[in-house]
């Protein structure tokens, strides 16, 4: 019998080197209580933990959701308001946060710095395994019922607490409406077919009692997985858990694995509805999904070819069923997601852009065009493109949103969790290998897999959502009625209850702004590096191009773009850079219809994208670069491909084929519409900031309201101006490709600036000399205050301000403002206090802009006026020079987040074209850490609080929200916001 390795006191149950990756993963066993390890050993100095619990909820009451920011509001070594807001501005962390998935809860945070990474782990801990769990945080965090003005029982009683408001935002979209339906209809018995976020219909009938009892059963030490990322040593990490929580832990049975869904002996169809305002109601707003239950976790090699076979069939335009289907006319816009990560995979198709009379014609177009394809079954160069693309993806090394070692955990401890294998989400190579091996044996094996999965699969599930103009309405009264319904069966001795509950969860909430927080580990201003993250570009010309390129590992995958020049065009003629970018990569070439040069691009690249950017100046907001970038990426061995398919579009792009470019702009437009209440506050901030710089009214054209608006008067009468447009992208075409030599960028290797050499770009033209940046003095348009109607039973709102320059000494005080208001006022009153899932202040140094802003938000006056008061506390001197370290210390976290290998160059070029040079970076930096609480007063009370009463808050809500918050804004003697149309 082999030896147990032991260290510290832990079984090694598995260390094996995982090459692909270089990593090297090790997974232990605690001996005393069973707790569970798994480390993955990386030479990335961004550190990662993710304490990860399995959660089963078995209603929509949103028990765990209600948990996870209970757990983060105090603990038994920290019992002090809110830590982990705290920590995350006495620390220099790169992540912070907690995630309630369908079947798991987790708690990540991430950081360069060592002393920081065992700061946070040590409050985590605490607040997972020793939480208060106070009462008066189950009301605030979960639900209450609490009198419209908490002391008068006379006025209305209202349900209010954060998880309640974060979930009915969270439900005004169709999108989340659909999703939940089709896993409620998927999983009739288990726990994915209830909403684990929590239903606003259901959350009040969770009990405090019910959440302390959910908290004992999942969240025992023994029951966690401990996963760690990085470079600092395992010992380390296995000391401190032992010490901090294991040595007073005993050992408690795993829970058990979920059982299998009970198979269907016949398909179902369900009909539902989602709430639209009248004005956003037309033509083709009907949803459907098709969705199959299909293969266990455990079965991992079939999900990998379940997973290619998504690829395959609908991973662009020119895939046999996205083609299909939007070649029929009948749906603007089509997915296919597969979800991996829980107990049976779920394959969903979801379709939009369609007429509720339609939905039998377009299932059955589904249905004969899979029936054709296993048929005439899959060509070879379609399944090996898929297999590239997946392997492509998977070898990337990113981090630009999550830190890659949080990456890599959904990919390996979520298996864990299921009882399947870590290494087999990371082992890209080997399971593709092994893949390739059952293809040998059977050359029909994905026509198999898709007749086994779609066609035969009786476990199947048809939903059908309409949009109903009454049902926000009819929701609404619905919820008034079960209030109302509460209300009279109250006694006076509880509403006296409901009273004094809400004056003591206000004296609680008082009594915790009082608290020392300085109980709480933290970092100083010592331990801030004194020198800003650079990543140096080197400068070379690359035949007639002036090339910029930063070396580093990217694994083995090369990152272009070619940067051209923009021309200016006429204010309602703005939107249509946007578009020229959107529709670039996606329209084919003269040489190439677009179905082959979408082919080839899934081929040999990882894909190529366009956008556009405007590159202002840091010295003058108003001073600006207009850009298109083309990018791609690839593995190296293809950049000669990539390269020959760029060119391509940049040299004889087909903008004349009327019938894809429709087809492409209504796929659009029905994407920007359905996600018109998810991109509320988007709008919001950038309506708000539309009259403040002639860059921001551009913004606003490309990215805001008013290229939804745009768009949704070109689509509806896209017959009569296609020929207009057509002949406006040419014109652009010329313009952009014809006039100018753009500049390239690369991220690779120094042998990928080699290949890159030896490229023939001989076709651009040498430029004449550099693009000079542009300047527009800002219009005299001042934006009103306003409402804009939404389906949506909460708010998004917005005010903003100009302020100084990027180079301006002033300028790192506005970001310290920006903090300190937040985390000082607007924090406990927007959210603890009113509600919302957020809000807060941030600034924008670039831009030369300040936004105060709240989201998924019950309030609209109350927010307004918080605003305003806390500026005015502050610029009192309402808060200390340890606020003033914390603001400091979350300022540079933001500067020192680590950025991933493909973007290291693009970033640099940034700073490069907006004369943020290594000098004035390093200057803002210094400035920013010297500051003194006397400048920052200064800034608050003698630039901020006299712009207040001029900068316009802009809401985007429900139309019976608005006349709530517009008479109580009456009753304040301010003036109600008036309500515009959206378009």
């Amino acid at each position: 019998m082999a030896k147990k390795t032991l260290i510290k006191g832990f079984e090694v149950t598995k260390s094996i080197p995982i090459p692909e990756l270089d990593l090297h993963l090790t997974e232990l066993r605690d001996e005393k209580t069973g707790a569970e390890v798994l480390h993955l050993k990386a030479k990335d100095p961004e550190n990662v933990f993710c304490l990860s619990f399995k959660t089963i909820p078995k209603t929509s009451n949103g028990v765990a959701h209600i948990l996870e920011h209970m757990v983060l509001c105090g603990s038994k070594n920290y019992p002090v308001k809110d830590p982990f807001f705290s920590m995350l501005r006495r620390s220099l962390n790169t992540f912070m946060n907690a995630l309630t998935g369908s079947d798991f809860t987790c708690y990540p945070a991430a950081t360069l710095v060592k002393k920081d990474f065992y700061n946070l782990l040590d409050v985590y801990l605490d607040a997972v395994f020793f939480p208060t769990l106070k009462k008066e945080s189950f009301l605030q965090e979960g639900h209450r019922l609490e009198y419209q003005t908490g002391k008068d029982p006379k006025t209305p009683l209202e349900i209010k607490g954060i998880v309640y408001n974060e979930m009915k935002g969270a439900l005004s979209s169709a999108g989340s409406r659909l999703s939940e339906e089709i896993n409620a209809q998927l999983f009739p018995t288990i726990t994915y077919g209830i909403n684990s976020g929590g239903d606003p219909k259901v959350i009040p009938d969770l009990t405090y009692e019910e959440l302390v009892n959910f908290h004992k059963e999942h969240y025992d030490p023994a029951r966690c997985l401990f996963f760690f990322y990085g470079d600092l040593p395992l010992e380390g990490h296995l000391d401190f858990i032992r010490k901090k929580v294991l040595s007073k832990a005993k050992p408690a049975s795993k829970l058990p694995l979920l059982p299998l869904e009970k198979r269907f002996t016949k398909p179902k169809s369900v009909k539902s509805k989602y709430p639209l305002s009248q004005e956003e109601m037309g033509e083709k707003k009907a949803y459907m999904s098709l969705g199959w239950l299909t293969t266990p976790i455990q079965d991992q090699q079939e999900l990998l070819a379940l997973s290619i076979l998504q690829v395959m069939l609908m991973d662009t335009d020119a895939s046999p069923l996205k083609m299909a289907i939007l070649k029929s006319g009948l749906a603007s816009q089509a997915s296919l997601s597969l979800d991996s990560e829980i107990s049976e995979a779920p394959l969903v198709l979801t379709l939009s852009g369609i007429e509720a009379k339609d939905a039998k014609t377009l299932e059955k177009t589904v249905f004969s065009t899979l029936e054709d394809l296993v048929a005439k079954g899959f060509s070879k160069k379609l399944i090996e493109s898929a297999i590239h693309q997946f392997e492509f993806h998977r070898s990337e090394i990113t981090g630009d949103h999550y830190p890659y070692g949080l990456i890599l955990f959904f990919r390996s401890g979520l298996l864990k969790q299921h009882g399947v294998e870590p290494e087999e989400g990371l082992l890209i190579h080997t399971q593709i290998e092994k893949l390739k091996k059952t293809l040998k044996k059977n050359k029909r094996y994905f026509e198999e897999l898709l007749k086994k999965t779609m066609l035969d699969n009786r476990h199947f599930v048809k939903v059908l959502m309409e949009p109903d103009p009454s049902l926000a309405k009819k929701e609404l009264k619905e919820e008034k009625q079960r209030i109302q319904k509460i209300e009279k069966a109250l006694s006076a001795s509880q509403k006296k209850a409901i009273v004094k509950e809400a004056l003591k969860l206000e004296k609680a909430q008082k009594e915790e702004e009082k608290q020392d927080i300085n109980i709480l580990p933290k970092l100083t201003l010592k331990d801030v590096p004194g020198k800003i993250r650079d990543y140096p570009l080197k400068e070379e010309k690359f035949g007639p191009l002036k090339g910029y390129y930063h070396t580093c590992f990217t694994n083995h995958i090369t990152y272009t773009d070619l940067i051209f020049p923009l021309p200016l065009l006429p204010e309602e003629d703005l939107y249509l850079l946007r578009l020229f970018a959107l529709l670039l990569p996606q329209i084919g070439l003269k040489s190439m219809a677009y179905e082959k040069f979408l082919n080839e691009v899934q081929a040999s690249t990882g894909g190529i994208g366009a956008s556009v950017s405007l590159q202002l100046n840091a010295r003058d907001p108003n001073l600006f670069t207009p850009s298109l970038q083309l990018s791609g990426k690839c593995l190296k061995r293809n950049t000669q491909e990539m390269m020959h398919l760029m060119k391509g579009l940049a040299k004889e792009c087909d903008f004349t084929n009327k019938k894809r470019i429709k087809e492409v702009l209504l796929k659009h437009w029905t994407s920007l519409d359905s996600r018109l209440t998810q991109s509320a506050l988007r709008y919001a901030i950038s309506l708000s900031t539309k009259g403040l710089s002639e860059p921001a009214r551009i913004n606003d054209a490309w990215f805001g309201l008013t290229y939804w608006q745009k768009m949704k008067a070109l689509t509806q009468n896209l017959d009569q101006t296609i020929d207009s447009l057509v002949e406006r992208l040419l014109y652009l075409q010329q313009e952009i490709f014809k006039k100018a030599s753009p500049e390239l960028i690369i991220s690779g290797d120094e042998s990928t600036i080699e290949l890159l050499h030896s490229e023939d770009f001989s076709n651009f033209s040498k430029p004449s000399k550099e693009p000079k940046p542009i300047k527009r003095a800002p219009r005299k348009e001042k934006i009103a205050s306003q409402g804009r109607v939404i389906s949506a039973p909460v708010s998004s709102a917005a005010m903003a301000l100009s302020l100084v320059p990027y180079a301006d000494p002033r300028s790192p005080l506005f970001s310290l403002a920006s903090s300190l208001l937040e985390n000082r006022f607007l924090h406990q009153k927007i959210r603890e206090e009113g509600g919302a899932y957020g809000g807060g202040a941030t600034c924008y140094p670039l831009a030369g802009q300040f936004v105060f802003f709240s989201f998924r938000d019950p309030h609209i006056a109350a927010t307004k006026k918080a605003f305003k008061d806390a500026v005015a506390k502050l610029a009192a001197g309402g808060f200390t020079k340890q606020d003033l370290t914390e603001a400091k210390l979350e300022a540079i976290q933001s500067q020192d987040s680590p950025v991933s290998p493909g973007s290291r160059a693009d970033i640099s070029y940034s700073f490069h074209k907006e004369g943020r040079t290594p000098t004035l970076r390093q200057e803002w930096r210094e400035r920013l850490l010297k500051a003194t609480k006397e400048e920052v007063v200064d800034v608050l009370k003698n630039v901020i609080a006299p712009k207040l009463e001029e900068a316009p808050f802009v809401a985007f809500a429900g139309k019976e929200l608005f006349d709530k918050e517009n008479a109580l804004l009456k009753e304040e003697g301010e003036k109600p916001l008036p309500l515009y149309p959206l378009s």
